[in-house]
């Protein structure tokens, strides 16, 4: 075979290789690829990409929109807020606070005030209530927790609006101030006196004691207690009722020991 009859038969093993259809074809299987491609790629961004960023836009705008809004208008002048803007009348917010017995119109009335319930002692308060439930109709009691302020104290007993009481024991003058005192059998003698005092003979004495269940829980409470640890020289203040370790009293040893 001679040369030219082999340069022409390579000639058309080369068309028919790389034909112009075949070009044709792979070109636009190319731009099909491209253009599927973009889709696929413009889909993610919409469907992923797009929410989270609008997301990540609006929570930028929640947390410096008070920034942003100082930075437009500027710090604002302060003003004071209004003494009762709530519209409230303060007496109308104590009544609220206050909890009432008996009848308004009695000539004796008792005003106990503690900052709280919970630490209010409680044998004045069944006291109290013992003396309107045996006297209804000539008692007035008034309760009421709160803080109160520097010059009413941690508490107040207020009977007939006096915290103090001029009474007679055994015979002589004594005076209780509930300022200094919250012992119950003050209070008891107290609340009898000014009673008998009002009322008079015209009326059956008023007679106040702790109920049974009072001092049946409050003996419970004492056998409970651990026992009161107390040194030798101490012994002497231990009651009969109260349950007591002693400690032998010893002294140290201060002798200096030469090297």
């Amino acid at each position: 075979m001679s040369g030219t009859e082999s340069e022409r038969n390579n000639h058309k093993y080369s068309e028919s290789l790389f034909s112009d259809s075949d070009s044709a074809q792979t070109l636009a299987r190319l731009k099909e690829a491209v253009v599927q491609e973009r889709k696929r790629r413009k889909a993610v961004f919409l469907k992923y990409i797009l929410p989270f960023f609008i997301l990540l836009l609006f929570l930028a705008g929640y947390v410096l929109r008070k920034p942003v809004t100082y930075i437009f208008r500027g710090p604002q002048p302060f003003e004071m807020p209004p003494e009762n803007d709530s519209g409230h009348d303060p007496v109308e917010s104590v009544e609220k606070v206050q909890q009432k017995f008996g009848n308004p119109e009695a000539a004796m009335r008792i005003h106990l005030r503690f900052m709280e319930e919970a630490y209010a002692p409680e044998g004045i308060l069944e006291l109290a209530h013992s003396a309107v439930e045996s006297k209804p109709s000539e008692i007035f009691l008034t309760l009421e927790f709160r803080q109160g302020t520097p010059d009413e104290g941690d508490h107040q007993i207020l009977i007939n609006g006096q915290s103090e009481v001029d009474l007679q024991t055994g015979g002589e003058p004594r005076r209780i101030d509930f300022r200094q005192t919250l012992k119950e059998e003050d209070f008891i003698l107290a609340l009898e006196s000014v009673h008998a005092k009002i009322y008079g003979n015209g009326s059956k004495p008023l007679k106040l004691r702790l109920s049974k269940e009072l001092l049946e829980k409050r003996r419970q409470q004492k056998e409970a207690a651990p026992p009161v640890i107390l040194p030798e020289k101490g012994a002497a203040e231990i009651k009969a009722t109260d349950k007591a370790i002693i400690l032998p009293d010893f002294k140290a040893d201060t002798t200096i020991i030469s090297p």
